[in-house]
Formats: structure tokens, sequence, C-alpha cells
């Protein structure tokens, strides 16, 4: 929902500023905020259609993370 009102940004630079770790749980944004990690996105767990909340099955996730040696 940050990707479309507006607000992932300033949510970025706030965590940045404070110095928290910024990791993003995306479902359809986890292509764009893929490319965020590193770059004030700290990591990011992706879970691919069809989401958990579809269904009862099994669903897989996907973890991104900032390399360690920055």
């Amino acid at each position: 929902m940050t990707l479309g009102n507006g607000t992932f940004d300033r949510i970025v630079r706030i965590a940045n500023e404070k110095r928290i770790p910024f990791t993003v749980y995306a479902q359809t944004g986890s292509a764009v905020v893929a490319q965020f990690v590193g770059k004030g996105v700290a990591g990011l767990i992706a879970e691919p259609f069809p989401f958990s909340q579809f269904s009862s099955g099994v669903t897989q996730l996907y973890c991104y993370k900032e390399k360690a040696d920055k």
C-alpha cells in the first residue's frame, strides 16, 4: 500500500535517519521493493501469488537481504 499511496519513500527516509533496519513484507510490490534492498531497505520478504491469505495451502516465501559487507 505504501508504494501506491506515496508514503514508501518517507518511511525509508525516517527508518534510515533513526538507524532502524527497515524490512519489508511485500506481495504484489515485491519486484519494486527488491530494487531498494541495500538502498534504504535492509531486507525483503516476498510472497508470490497465490498469497497465503487466499488459501490454507503451503506458500513459498523469498527472502532478500542487504549484503553484510556494507
